[in-house]
C-alpha cells in the first residue's frame, strides 16, 4: 500500500544547498532524502514550537514555560544519550 506524500517546492540558501549536497554525496542519497531525513529529526521541535506560540499568544505563560522545560529536557537527555554512544563506539574502535 503506497503512502501519498506531499510535495513542496523550496530555494535552498547557498550554504545550506551546499551542506546537504556535501551530506548527499559522502552518503550516496539523493538530496531531496537528506533534506526529508533532517525534517523528519526536527518535526517534533517545530510543532513544540509552534505549540509555545500558541501558548504564549493566548497568555499562557506558565503552560508555555512548561512545554520549554519539556522540549529542552528531552533535547538534552537525547544529546546525552548520544554522546554516551559516541563515547562507547570511540572506546571501540580504538581496542
Amino acid at each position: 500500500m503506497s503512502t501519498l506524500l506531499k510535495r513542496v517546492t523550496i530555494s535552498l540558501p547557498d550554504d545550506v544547498a551546499e551542506a546537504v549536497s556535501a551530506l548527499a554525496d559522502v552518503r550516496g542519497s539523493p538530496q531531496s532524502k537528506i533534506i526529508v531525513e533532517v525534517l523528519k529529526e526536527f518535526a517534533p521541535t517545530m510543532l513544540a514550537l509552534a505549540k509555545i506560540q500558541k501558548q504564549m499568544e493566548a497568555g499562557e505563560k506558565q503552560a508555555a514555560k512548561q512545554t520549554i522545560q519539556h522540549l529542552f529536557g528531552d533535547g538534552m537527555a537525547s544529546l546525552l544519550g548520544e554522546q554516551m554512544e559516541l563515547t562507547t563506539t570511540k572506546k571501540a574502535v580504538k581496542k
